[in-house]
Order: structure tokens, then sequence, then C-alpha cells
């Protein structure tokens, strides 16, 4: 049994994970036990890599012109996007209807 530790050894120097060696019917077989996170992690950081190098990025020279983006992308949004509750209307017809009924936040 001392020969499987090394075998096992071997397959991690081969890289396999996690390895393992058996032996069935006189044949030495290796086995990562972790072949189906790796999958995972491969999908996982293409995902990454996409988000990273392909996403562009946004500058702003200040914090209004950021908000001012972020309103406009919010009111397209609702105007393409149907109400989940109310259908046959969009988030912003929603909202229209809404605003008068809307009380001003001051802020503390």
């Amino acid at each position: 049994m001392k020969w499987l530790r090394y075998l096992s050894a071997y397959g991690a120097v081969a890289g396999l994970t996690n390895a393992t060696a058996r032996v069935t019917r006189g044949a030495i077989s290796f086995s990562s036990s972790s072949h189906f996170p790796q999958k995972g992690q491969v999908e996982n950081q293409v995902g990454v890599v996409r988000e990273r190098f392909f996403t562009p990025r946004l500058r702003f020279k200040s914090y209004d012109e950021l908000n001012a983006w972020l309103t406009d992308k919010c009111i397209a949004y609702a105007k393409a996007h149907p109400h989940p509750e109310l259908t046959g209307q969009t988030i912003w017809e929603v909202f229209e209807a809404e605003r008068p009924k809307l009380v001003l936040y001051a802020g503390r």
C-alpha cells in the first residue's frame, strides 16, 4: 500500500489536483476529486475576464455628471420595461401617476 501513496504523489506532480491512484484489475488509474469544481472555476474566470476587459469603464468628471447619467439610465429602463404588477403599463407610467402623491424628503 505504500506504493499507492507514491503513485498518488506522482499524479499530483503530473498536474492532477488532489490526485489519488487506484488499482483496478491490475490497471493503475489516476482520478482527481476536484474535477467538477475546476470546470466551475474556469467558467468563473471567463466571466471575470469578460467583465474586466470587455465592459467599458465609465468615467465622470464630477458626481453631478454621474448622477445625471444614472438618472437618464433609470428613466430609460423605466420607460422600456413593463410594471411587474400592473400589466399594460410601464414602470414610468405608474411612477408618473403616483408622483403627485409622493412626499418630499428633506433629509436629516
